[in-house]
């Protein structure tokens, strides 16, 4: 039991030098990978891989990169103990199926003596296996970010046309990044197309997603000092008053209407005057007679003006014009009636109050 228990404890001591001595060359978790992913036919990417030592005091390595067993590139990297190092090179890949693989061909140590040493190629693949990738490199046509085989038989995308539903959107961007029917122009139904729709800052997936407001328009004018002065236009309208628009026959006619009225009303005011001055004799009561008389005959001339006043709307027809001015003539006429009828009234009401 003790045995079994000190045996344990003394391997799990010797263990981290037996996991180190064994842990040189590429880290497998890492393996062989691309600066783009997936790489497409005939556009160079740059392969990576990741080289640890965990052994030697430093590792030189030179390691070979190929492709279906050829080689297409190599690179030289230096390795501090208990560090690790990337290392990349370029390649071209061409349509169909590869596999990329990465191996040390040569490896220069120094231990923890200081000395160096160079590793056979037994030692470089017990302690540095290769690693490698199998992949198959489309071709993209269209140059959207898709391959064309993916395109036909996972997306159903056209493999020649980069937007295939014409939405300003490329494809690749429709799947990956907006999450947008790539085969669809209007995904949310609501009216507006899917580029549209994000560059205005709209969701292209929420049919009732509102748009931003839209910015009042403005227009710009050179000032003086050579500034711009941006004038708000709708603003500027508003505050206009719409002013009716006359014509110039139009204002001579309300001229010649208003000197008839004003002549009218003058020689109605004249008769008014004699009617009286022939019915009342000239006496003290005759004097207040008069007087009143030019007391109501202003009220009478404002009232038949009040009446006969021009109409504010246009006439468009002659005949409209004759009717309106008979109507005001047949009004005067009946104000200087009333009025002289009233002056009378008066007089005689004041010589009956003052006759005893």
């Amino acid at each position: 039991m003790f045995r079994s228990v000190f045996a344990l404890f003394g391997f799990l001591a010797f263990m981290p030098f037996i996991i180190e001595a064994a842990t040189i060359g590429f880290v497998s978790s890492s393996g062989v990978w691309f600066s783009a992913d997936p790489p497409f036919s005939g556009v160079a990417v740059k392969t990576y891989s990741v080289v640890l030592n965990n052994e030697y005091k430093q590792l030189t390595a030179t390691i070979a990169f190929a492709d279906n067993g050829q080689e297409f590139g190599r690179t030289t990297i230096v390795v501090p103990q208990e560090e690790a190092r990337q290392i990349q090179v370029i390649w071209t890949p061409t349509y169909g199926k590869h596999t990329i693989a990465a191996k040390f061909v040569s490896a220069f140590v120094i231990d923890s003596s200081g000395n160096t040493k160079q590793l056979s190629q037994s030692e470089m693949d017990s302690f540095a296996p290769p690693i490698s990738q199998s992949i198959d490199i489309d071709n993209d046509s269209d140059k959207d970010g898709i391959g064309d085989h993916t395109e036909i038989s996972t997306y159903g995308t056209a493999p020649l046309k980069a937007d295939t539903d014409d939405d300003g959107l490329n494809d690749y961007d429709e799947i990956f990044k907006y999450k947008t029917d790539p085969k669809k122009a209007n995904t949310d139904g609501d009216g507006m197309n899917d580029g549209d729709e994000v560059r205005a800052g709209r969701n292209p997936l929420v049919q009732d997603d509102p748009p931003p407001p839209p910015a009042p328009p403005t227009a710009a004018a050179p000032s003086s000092g050579g500034q711009t002065v941006v004038v708000q236009e709708s603003a500027k309208q508003q505050q206009q008053p719409a002013v009716p628009k006359q014509t110039a026959q139009t204002q001579t006619q309300l001229q010649t209407q208003l000197s008839q009225q004003q002549k009218t009303a003058a020689e109605s005011a004249a008769k008014k005057k004699a009617a009286v001055a022939s019915q009342v004799k000239p006496t003290t009561d005759d004097a207040v007679s008069v007087a009143l008389v030019a007391t109501t005959t202003p009220a009478a001339q404002t009232t038949s003006t009040e009446l006969i006043a021009p109409p504010t709307q246009q006439t468009n027809s002659n005949q409209t014009d004759e009717d309106d001015t008979r109507w005001v003539t047949v009004l005067g006429t009946v104000a200087g009636l009333l009025a002289v009828a009233a002056a009378v009234s008066g007089a005689l009401a004041w010589r009956e109050k003052n006759r005893y």
